[in-house]
């Protein structure tokens, strides 16, 4: 949230930064604030249709968790949703983001905690258009390829009825 805001900070006149999502009571405090400064737009926790929506024409997509433990081995579930809506991602370098943002080309990684990279980034979307729309578009088609429910319902089915059928006997 610090790093968001920081860079909402510096992109202050240039480009409008929402945030979507639940707070612990130190952020929420900071997002608050930083609402009241005209800084960023916190929207808070919306369901999932409203907060995808809050991405239709997005310059990007933020997703900047830090380097703890959890997310190393996680799926960035929020990359996979900026790309599918066709948003260029900025992500910190999380073994699993980095390599779906590489994958898909997609968006870009930067360091962790690095307010100043994620604002460059933004500029560097905003001034390029083929850029972001290059992204848009790969990112775009790679969920479609390679990350789509309908790609892999039946076999998630499948398994999902084989483990009933063996956990009733």
């Amino acid at each position: 949230v610090e790093v968001m805001i920081k860079s909402a900070r510096l992109l202050r006149g240039v480009v409008e930064t929402h945030i979507v999502g639940h707070a612990d009571a130190a952020s929420a405090g900071l997002l608050e604030q930083a609402q009241r400064d005209g800084v960023v737009t916190w929207h808070g926790y919306l369901p999932n249709e409203q907060a995808l929506s809050v991405l239709e024409g997005a310059t990007a997509g933020l997703s900047l968790l830090r380097d703890e433990p959890n997310y190393r081995h996680s799926r960035p579930t929020k990359v996979y949703e900026y790309l599918a809506r066709g948003v260029p991602v900025i992500t910190t370098p999380l073994p699993e983001a980095v390599y779906v943002v590489q994958e898909s080309a997609g968006g870009v990684v930067v360091d962790f905690d690095d307010a100043e990279a994620v604002a460059s980034q933004v500029r560097k979307l905003l001034d390029d258009d083929q850029l972001r729309q290059r992204m848009a578009q790969s990112g775009r088609e790679w969920v479609a390829t390679h990350a789509n429910w309908s790609l892999d319902q039946e076999i998630f089915t499948a398994a999902l009825t084989k483990w009933m059928t063996s956990s009733a006997r």
